[in-house]
């Protein structure tokens, strides 16, 4: 019996790229970085999602996942320092946001919640990086994409306060989630800056 060949296809596509001088160095980097982030991300949603339907809680985690990513592209945030850290603490939170929507909260206290996530978001997005500083064009654009998803996020909210009251928690902890991220990328680099005062 001969054994099946597996071909990676990135690596196939990254020879055809290279040996045919279709594209720069620089820009095959770029792509390298975007198909290893595509898949990434992919990984964490599937996941997500699998573990969701396992636990019988698949639309949750549709409008969660839906409402957090589209928002944390802008909003910026604490992140992982390596892909394992980011998979292993994105499906934490995940299991937490689960756990989260399957509480018995009054409606009214998610809606509070998400209005208070929601202020900090608008008056705080986005969220920077030190080691990926955003020019003045790029935080005045993920402010106002951050401001219309917050908005439409709220409004979404709103409408399912009086169609379906349950599954407004997700909404509610995608904004949660996000206004943490953000608060702990704060609170890291003030606490980095103090270490740095003292020496």
């Amino acid at each position: 019996m001969r054994p099946i060949k597996t071909f990676n296809l990135s690596n196939i596509l990254e020879y055809y790229l290279t040996n045919n001088d279709v594209l720069s160095e620089y820009d095959l980097l770029l792509l390298r970085h975007g198909i290893s982030i595509l898949l990434q991300d992919g990984s964490e949603m599937i996941s997500a999602l699998i573990f969701g339907a396992f636990m019988h809680r698949t639309i949750d985690a549709l409008i969660f996942l839906i409402c957090f990513c589209s928002l944390r592209i802008y909003t910026g945030g604490l992140h992982a320092r390596t892909p394992a850290g980011c998979y292993c603490g994105f499906m934490m939170m995940f299991a937490a946001v689960l756990g989260f929507c399957s509480m018995s909260i009054p409606v009214f206290v998610s809606a509070i919640l998400s209005m208070i996530s929601a202020l900090y978001i608008i008056l705080c997005s986005p969220a920077e990086h030190p080691l990926n500083p955003l020019t003045p064009s790029q935080k005045r654009s993920a402010k106002q994409h951050a401001l219309v998803l917050t908005l439409t996020g709220l409004i979404f909210e709103s409408v399912l306060i009086y169609l379906k009251p349950a599954c407004i928690k997700p909404i509610t902890a995608a904004f949660l989630l996000n206004c943490i991220l953000m608060i702990l990328l704060k609170c890291s680099g003030f606490l980095r800056g103090r270490k740095d005062a003292r020496r």
